[in-house]
């Protein structure tokens, strides 16, 4: 064709990149070798081509301004001609238009729905389309012990600490999704008048009945959690994981999500308890995280907190798993 690109191999191992303009970039020798697997990407963000292999960046153009372009399909395995055959297996090709995958410029499809995002890096403060500023209450405080993805800050809850959303949010009905990671340090040991040793992730900070709480249950003796239980204040749980096993200073990726009238809580990506019959009707409240609204319920949960989000009108995770978000939550 007169006008096109190709990603191509030579026979010394190297990778290439070429459009009509010339060949971007190759690579050293031995990137590829017979008999042995590798996962490749080549993205292009703003006027840089960058290849990877095996999530590591191994060659970087130089700055490219013209546009890449083809007047022909597209093919895969060949040139358009049929020559130049790839020999060899290929699996799950993806070609993704408009973003670079690798370079945290991932858009989130339902980024108008989201209500909160707390990632804690320089301040407790929510983006999102909820108009949230943040109330931090002592001694919970942002501290540089990393987060799931890097050594950025995370939220220490530590004994009494607490952080309270600032607007009301009104879930009704409508689907939503509650995530955030968490590391327990230590075992839990407030029990409460049920006699379960606790700690609340989401809360109300009123004492009024009808609002959606989420906390962590060890039974009961004190000691990390062995459950999660969604329930509604005043009313009792809706739903509860089977008993699943917190390791002390480890992140654990935890969503809830509703999803029609179905409530399904998930830990690290698999789905642990559900309710395929809640219909309840969720009053609007001011979400606290890490408590709830009795004083002696105020965070009792020796845990850092990371990437505290809350989606509204969308249920993120509607199957049995999903995959671990492996970059922190974008900025909607």
């Amino acid at each position: 064709s007169t006008t096109g690109w190709n990603w191509r191999f030579t026979n010394t191992g190297a990778v290439q990149f070429w459009y009509t303009g010339g060949t971007v970039f190759t690579s050293a020798a031995g990137v590829v070798a017979l008999n042995t697997p590798v996962k490749l990407a080549i993205e292009r963000i703003g006027n840089v081509f960058k290849l990877f292999k095996d999530g590591t960046l191994i060659a970087t153009s130089p700055s490219i301004t013209s546009g890449v372009s083809s007047n022909t399909a597209l093919y895969v395995g060949s040139a358009e001609d049929g020559t130049s055959k790839f020999t060899g297996y290929m699996d799950e090709f993806r070609l993704t238009k408009g973003f670079a995958r690798y370079d945290g410029t991932i858009p989130d499809p339902n980024a108008a729905n989201v209500n909160a995002l707390l990632n804690f890096s320089s301040n407790t403060n929510s983006l999102g389309n909820g108009g949230h500023s943040t109330t931090v209450v002592s001694p919970a405080a942002l501290q540089a012990v990393g987060n799931p993805f890097n050594g950025a800050n995370s939220l220490n809850l530590a004994t009494n600490g607490y952080v309270d959303l600032s607007n009301t949010v009104t879930l009704g009905t409508g689907d939503f999704t509650y995530e955030t990671w968490v590391k327990f340090t230590g075992p839990l040991n407030y029990k409460d008048g049920n006699n379960r040793y606790v700690g609340y992730l989401v809360g109300s900070n009123t004492t009024a009945t009808g609002k959606l709480e989420i906390f962590f249950n060890a039974g009961a003796s004190p000691g990390l959690p062995t459950s999660i239980n969604v329930g509604v204040s005043g009313t009792g749980s809706y739903a509860t994981t089977g008993n699943f096993s917190f390791q002390a200073n480890t992140w654990h990726h935890v969503a809830v999500t509703r999803y029609g009238n179905t409530l399904r809580i998930f830990v690290d990506a698999m789905v642990r308890g559900q309710n395929t019959g809640f219909s309840v009707n969720l009053p609007g409240y001011v979400p606290r995280i890490g408590g709830q609204a009795i004083p002696s319920y105020y965070g009792q949960m020796p845990a850092y907190l990371s990437n505290f989000r809350l989606t509204t009108g969308v249920a993120r995770y509607t199957g049995t798993m999903y995959t671990v978000p492996t970059e922190p939550y974008p900025a909607p």
